[in-house]
């Protein structure tokens, strides 16, 4: 896993040569900047995971996202079946 650059606080996050996902910087409420986190790559939904959060600075958002990851990747493994990506 590991981000690839796409603009200044903006980053892809790949995983095995597949997009599994964004960081990036935006504001909210007006001045607050906040990091925002989604995995969009890997099918979620029958996971039951929260595919997106927001995080004080990137080191937090690397790590919200890497659980996330994770615990898909997990319950993927389980499912004994292809994994679907979305790109």
């Amino acid at each position: 896993m590991h981000l690839a650059r796409s603009g200044e606080n903006d980053f892809r996050v790949i995983v095995t040569g597949h997009t599994a996902g964004r960081i990036f910087a935006t504001l909210r409420s007006g001045r607050r900047h906040v990091w925002l986190w989604t995995v969009t790559g890997p099918y979620l939904p029958g996971a039951g995971l929260h595919g997106s959060g927001d995080a004080e600075d990137l080191p937090e958002a690397k790590t919200s996202f890497r659980t996330t990851f994770d615990a898909w990747l997990n319950w993927a493994i389980r499912q004994n079946e292809p994994v679907i990506w979305h790109e």
